[in-house]
């Protein structure tokens, strides 16, 4: 498929996506969608030391078929406008890994002036991090599409163009849990064993 020059890029969205009324032109997908996700595994962690960016993937094995249908169709109807206009599309779901990508941190915002309008969530400490990365955990939280980002960075050609998983506003704080192992059934199970073992040697 041939690439648009800048002058011929449409002011068209994506398909299945909408504009919001208002200044600000932003790009929303078309129907309101909304992920819950309950103790589910988490297979990946990015997480950055120097800033707060967190990003946990999930495989798409752990969630429903219908939650999968429409993150495959968010990401093909991105991933064509991309490529029709110059830009470099960032996917939800790695087409060779299966996992897809979530953002459990809200950020704050403040207006142009400096006044906060939103208190972001709490960032992880390093030693979240580290853990997060060295073991395994599960995560329990809302999720919904964020609007579309067109990002170019400085000195960088490319723009990179797509959507998150973030949790709304109105939701409570996602919750990423270390998996402790219940080794106590393990433990009976190897002692009473043992004691057999000693009845049989006495006998």
């Amino acid at each position: 498929m041939s690439k648009r020059t800048q002058d011929q890029i449409s002011e068209d969205v994506p398909e299945g996506f909408k504009i919001l009324p208002g200044d600000n032109r932003t790009v929303v997908f078309a129907k309101y969608v909304k992920l819950i996700v309950d103790k589910i595994k988490v297979s990946k962690v990015y997480a950055h030391e120097a800033n707060d960016k967190v990003n946990v993937y999930v495989h798409e094995d752990d969630l429903t078929p219908l939650e999968v249908v429409w993150i495959n169709e968010v990401d093909e109807s991105l991933k064509k406008y991309a490529e029709e206009n110059n830009y470099k599309h960032c996917p939800l779901k790695d087409p060779e890994s299966k996992l897809i990508k979530f953002t459990p941190l809200r950020k704050g915002y403040t207006t142009p002036d400096g006044v906060p309008v939103r208190k972001g969530d709490t960032p992880f400490s390093k030693r979240k991090k580290s853990e997060m990365r060295e073991y395994p955990h599960r995560m329990t939280g809302t999720f919904m599409l964020s609007s579309v980002y067109k990002y170019k960075p400085p000195n960088k050609d490319d723009t990179y163009y797509g959507v998150n998983l973030i949790v709304p506003n109105n939701a409570k704080c996602c919750k990423i849990e270390r998996i402790i192992f219940d080794t106590s059934k393990k433990n009976e199970t190897q002692g009473d064993e043992n004691k057999e073992n000693e009845t049989q040697q006495e006998e």
